[in-house]
């Protein structure tokens, strides 16, 4: 079986401990118990220095705890594991995880164990109104795999350009494009070009925090399902000591988490690979995955037109 090593985004706010521990409670602990001897995942967090603990599986990297750090926090940390093969193995896929993600272990093995081409990029969800990248789709953060091959290639656009990633900081409007998954997909586009899009696939289901939450919605089939975290962030790129200040966090999303959890342990359907594969292929990637800007159409959040008009100032401001 291919090796997959599973990467927790965290930080130092203590939600986001709380939240380790309530992934050590439930989607991590078969994986940390050894159930499946192929598979294993660390937190990774901001630290001052390039280190790791072996007893709470976290690892530190030195870089600054802001959201637009994240790509050189992700790129940081792959290189530590890369550079420390005697600790985190070799793998053969990477999985990286927003912390309000719940993980299914044994649909993700049985996934990885069907992929043939490690040249795609999978992402739990696209986002098609990327004003930077030239409106190319780019890839969600709730989870993304990545093949050893792909992180290679991302490792080495990452130190060929370590000293452009300050510039979009600058820019007014939504930067949530200087997060890893923006700068992930600016790389994979100038590394692929016009294969980029074909590289692309999707996968997994995102719940926003005002949607309702039914058993029947939970779907254990699923690899990875993300239930945002509600809260409150007025100051994006904040100095670390004021984040405790400015996030308000809603514990019903705890609670619906577990329910999602719960719903993964006790399913008993499709034990055998190729039939859940089959399964997914027909019903998942074909008719479950669909764009950001496809779902917040539908559900009323904006129009297209609306989407349209924030591209376009937002470009004029490049």
């Amino acid at each position: 079986m291919k090796k997959i090593l599973v990467l927790v985004m965290s930080c130092r706010l203590p939600y986001y401990r709380d939240r380790e521990r309530e992934i050590a409670d439930t989607f991590a602990n078969p994986i940390l118990k050894g159930e499946f001897p192929e598979m294993d995942l660390w937190f990774f967090n901001s630290g001052t220095k390039n280190c790791h603990d072996t007893s709470t599986h976290r690892i530190f990297v030195e870089v600054d705890d802001r959201r637009d750090r994240t790509f050189q926090k992700v790129c940081k940390t792959l290189k530590y594991v890369n550079d420390n093969p005697e600790v985190f193995g070799k793998y053969d896929y990477v999985v990286r995880l927003n912390i309000s993600t719940v993980l299914n272990p044994k649909r993700l093995r049985m996934f990885v164990d069907h992929l043939e081409d490690d040249s795609h990029i999978w992402t739990c969800t696209s986002y098609n109104q990327n004003w930077v990248a030239d409106s190319i789709p780019f890839f969600g953060g709730e989870c993304y795999i990545l093949s050893r091959k792909n992180v290679d290639l991302i490792l080495r656009f990452y130190d060929a350009n370590k000293n452009e990633f300050d510039r979009y900081e600058q820019l007014k409007g939504d930067s949530s494009f200087a997060c890893d998954d923006g700068w992930m997909t600016i790389g994979f586009s100038k590394i692929f070009r016009d294969s980029y899009q074909e590289m692309l696939r999707t996968f997994g289901i995102v719940y926003e925090p005002t949607q309702k939450l039914n058993h029947t919605d939970m779907y254990p089939t699923h690899i990875a399902i993300c239930h945002k975290t509600s809260y409150t962030n007025e100051g994006r790129n904040i100095d670390a000591k004021e984040l405790d200040k400015t996030h308000i966090f809603d514990e019903d999303d705890r609670i619906k988490r577990r329910l999602i959890w719960d719903a993964i342990v006790q399913d008993e359907s499709m034990e055998d690979s190729d039939e859940w594969w089959d399964y997914f292929k027909t019903n998942i990637l074909d008719k479950e995955c669909r764009s950001t800007l496809d779902r917040n159409v539908e559900n009323g959040y904006c129009t297209k037109d609306e989407l349209f008009d924030k591209w376009k100032s937002i470009k004029k401001k490049q």
